[in-house]
């Protein structure tokens, strides 16, 4: 790729996070998004397009809730880290390299997140941790230990006094 044109997606990369680093920061303090209202499939992916504020007559609106707090901030905060670190490292800096620098607390160590112009995002951590998530979320329930509670037999609080 031509390194001017690098240069410049970089650099927009880089614009783009901190576009959506406010806006996490606004879904996070006020609980608020704007989106387009207009087009049904256009209208999901809005929030990362609409960056100005909305004219009088405009289909640009605001939605407001704890569901902008709880979902979107996040989503938006993702966002931002992951175009700051394909930004720098388009601009020529070692984004992913001091985002694991401060994973492991200023010390060197095996990488969390590694990230290359030609393959993208690699997240060498899941592989790591995988056959320990393994181990948790695929465990078998011991139906021995299980008590069956069922709607015609009363009350919980029957159940758990008759011990059945």
């Amino acid at each position: 790729m031509n390194p001017q044109l690098q240069l410049g997606l970089g650099a927009v990369l880089i614009v783009f996070g901190l576009i959506y680093f406010y806006k996490a920061v606004v879904a996070t303090a006020r609980g608020r998004v704007a989106y387009w209202q207009g087009f049904l499939p256009f209208s999901v992916v809005s929030p990362w397009v609409v960056v100005l504020p909305s004219g009088e007559k405009s289909l640009i609106r605001n939605a407001e809730g704890l569901w902008v707090t709880c979902l979107m901030a996040p989503l938006f905060f993702i966002s931002s880290f992951a175009c700051i670190i394909a930004g720098s490292t388009f601009c020529g800096y070692p984004g992913a390299d001091y985002v694991n620098l401060a994973c492991h607390g200023g010390k060197d160590g095996a990488p969390f997140i590694l990230f290359n112009t030609s393959s993208g995002f690699r997240f060498p951590v899941l592989d790591r941790a995988a056959p320990r998530l393994g181990k948790i979320f695929g465990k078998e329930v011991d139906s021995a230990h299980q008590v069956e509670y069922h709607q015609n037999t009363g009350s919980y609080s029957d159940a758990v006094r008759d011990g059945s």
